[in-house]
């Protein structure tokens, strides 16, 4: 038994002790419990509220920094980091990498500088290199948002002192992990190529052409550098003509484009000039699998420990954000399991550690802490906060629905008012399908609709891995 659940048993005992010495049969055990943690803390309330302000204004202050200094060098070309994909600059803000868990994609972008394209090529493979096998720390300090953001809590007097995971999976690189990248040379031979080569153009980057012609077998073929097992000559090559429009729907050329290579594209300005070059490279086949075996023994654990299935935790993640490590809303969430500072953040923290906290993104972006996190917060909601539920497939719909949209929000779904317990009892007076229905048809946002739709459906994808978890 893990210390968070031996000292939240010791406690319960011992109310519950009290309780049945004074035969006061109409006081919760759990609900005497809260008031007594809740005294504890009083103390500091109104501290964390002043903090968790500052943090929230810092947050606000990154997100509007960092969109500046991205207008300034891109226009209105901005990419920030999302619930579910992570996007990081350089330190000149010129060159940016994108990962999409969504689309599976690699996207690493750099602006080109006076028509010099090898060096702005040279300076993409340089923060590509920089992410390929960087664990989380070193992300961290390569993130231009958390970067951004430090600046921001500095500002308001804010210094991160909480303590971070040091398992081995925490120190493993992540982009190496889901994406392989070419190396150097090949990714500069593919971007020259299509500046100087592809659609019929001269070599001359002053005679390039805006218009941008339909991709033929040639273009192709020069675009993405084949596998090594791929075996064409010159010769045969030469037979192809580059005006045959058909070329491009032959099955070969397909499989070229399916078996992960990178595909290079430029945009050019209103004289023709390269301005940017953006590779793409699709994430290796299974990728989510890959990222879960960093942490699935810690999954299996945590999820044992706070008594939620697996497949529950596994189905979170993918709905809020697509097993994406970094995943960042401006809500504000961040992490796997997209965990809310104040909310979810400050009551999971006092759950696991008995401390009141408002966690920070830092915090959070590693991964064990976040599914500690999320984990011990949907087993507040599933076991204290809606415990009045009786039925537990009920209670676990209501749960789903609260880690969206709150507590507040679900009892006011039923009755009208923020009040759980007059919420409860309409839910017990229901059969398990009609929750799940009255929710899907009467809950207020759309987003929390299909977020329990999403969840319910994921949940029993995973059912396979609850197997000696509880």
């Amino acid at each position: 038994m893990s210390f968070k659940k031996q000292a939240f048993s010791t406690l319960l005992v011992v109310i519950i002790a009290q309780h049945a010495f004074t035969q006061e049969s109409s006081i919760d055990p759990f609900e005497q419990m809260d008031q007594l943690l809740d005294q504890k803390f009083s103390d500091f309330d109104d501290t964390i509220d002043a903090q968790y302000d500052k943090v929230n204004t810092a947050i606000a202050n990154a997100y509007a920094g960092l969109t500046k200094k991205i207008e300034f060098q891109w226009g209105e070309d901005v990419k920030l980091p999302t619930a579910k994909s992570w996007t990081t600059y350089s330190n000149d803000m010129r060159s940016r990498v994108e990962l999409n868990f969504e689309a599976g994609e690699y996207i690493a972008e750099v602006l080109v500088k006076d028509n010099d394209v090898e060096q702005a090529t040279t300076k993409l493979n340089t923060l590509m290199d920089e992410l390929q096998n960087a664990n989380t720390r070193e992300l961290n300090r390569k993130d231009a948002f958390l970067n951004e953001l430090d600046d921001a809590l500095k500002a308001e007097q804010i210094l991160d002192t909480q303590a971070y995971s040091s398992t081995e999976s925490s120190a493993s690189p992540l982009v190496s992990q889901i994406v392989d990248i070419p190396e150097n040379s090949v990714i500069t031979a593919a971007v020259l190529k299509e500046v100087f080569e592809s659609r019929h153009l001269t070599k001359n980057v002053n005679d390039l052409k805006s218009d941008v012609l339909p991709p033929t077998e040639d273009s192709i073929s020069e675009n993405i550098q084949p596998p090594k097992d791929f075996k064409k000559t010159t010769a045969e090559a030469n037979k192809v003509s580059s005006n045959n429009a058909a070329a491009i729907e032959k099955p070969e050329k397909i499989d070229l484009i399916a078996k992960n290579q990178p595909k290079v594209e430029i945009d050019r300005d209103d004289s023709g000039n390269p301005e940017k070059i953006r590779i793409k490279i699709k994430f290796i086949n299974g990728y989510q699998k890959q990222i879960l075996n960093r942490h699935f023994e810690d999954i299996q654990r945590i999820a044992n420990d706070f008594e939620i299935p697996v497949s529950t935790v596994l189905a979170i993640m993918e709905t809020e954000s697509s097993f994406n490590p970094r995943a960042t809303s401006p809500i504000p969430a961040f992490g796997l399991m997209q965990v809310v500072p104040k909310t979810a953040g400050i009551d999971a923290y006092r759950h696991v550690y008995g401390e009141k906290k408002v966690v920070s993104a830092e915090f959070l972006y590693d991964e064990l802490n976040n599914i500690m996190m999320g984990t011990a917060y949907f087993n507040l909601l599933d076991n204290r906060y809606l415990r009045d539920i009786s039925n537990g497939e009920s209670r676990f719909y209501c749960a789903v629905a609260s880690y969206n949209t709150g507590v507040g929000n679900l009892a006011k779904t039923f009755t009208g008012e923020k009040n759980i317990r007059a919420a409860a009892n309409v839910i017990n007076a229901m059969e398990p399908n009609e929750v799940y229905e009255f929710l899907i048809e009467n809950l207020p946002a759309l987003e929390t609709q299909n977020y329990l739709r999403k969840i319910v459906k994921r949940a029993e994808k995973y059912k396979i891995f609850n197997e000696g978890t509880i």
